[in-house]
């Protein structure tokens, strides 16, 4: 806190315990200055958080809703495609049955081993690319995360920035204020 000094001729006009009066009044002036500009500031800021956080909430959402419909989309059309392939494999079968039908049982027992392998294979497939998705969709999550809390150490800076600029101002006003009545008390 600065040390105020009262002139000589003020001093003389107020009396020690006057000069005293006054410094105490322009102490307790500059602490309620203080106390209320933080106030405000503690407010906005609150506020703000408040707003981005819902904001962050919902773009989270509607990108994890937006994720979900491309999954489900993305598995129906495998679905779609190995229910076409199964059936395209299941008509050679009947064809090749029909044409063979007897002593034909191992050639039999050999194409379906070689669709299980293929059905395995499209399982490990799906699982995979499932992985691939989820891994991504946790990447973009922390990548997300790492934006809002350069976004909160930007706000914050920002409201650092604007308090000074604000205590700066009041102190100018109370100087100015000390001035007037200075000059209009030495005036009379």
């Amino acid at each position: 806190m600065p040390i105020i000094t009262i002139p000589k001729i003020l001093q003389e006009k107020l009396t020690d315990k006057g000069a005293d009066a006054l410094v105490r009044i322009l102490d307790v002036v500059e602490e309620r200055s203080k106390f209320h500009t933080l106030e405000i500031a503690e407010e906005r800021f609150e506020k703000r958080l408040i707003t981005e956080a819902a904001q962050i909430r919902a773009d989270l959402k509607s990108e994890i809703i937006s994720a979900k419909a491309e999954l489900k989309d993305e598995i129906a059309s495998v679905k779609t495609e190995l229910k076409e392939e199964i059936a395209g494999v299941k008509t050679e079968l009947k064809e090749e049955i029909a044409g063979v039908k007897a002593g034909l049982n191992e050639r039999i027992v050999t194409i379906k081993a070689e669709l299980k392998e293929e059905i395995a294979t499209v399982r490990a497939d799906l699982r995979i690319t499932g992985e691939r998705l989820s891994k991504r969709i946790e990447t973009e999550i922390a990548n997300l995360r790492t934006e809002l809390k350069t976004d909160t150490t930007n706000t914050k800076s920002e409201l650092i920035k604007w308090m000074f600029i604000f205590w700066v101002g009041q102190f100018a006003s109370i100087v100015g204020v000390l001035t007037a009545i200075l000059f209009a008390f030495f005036k009379k």
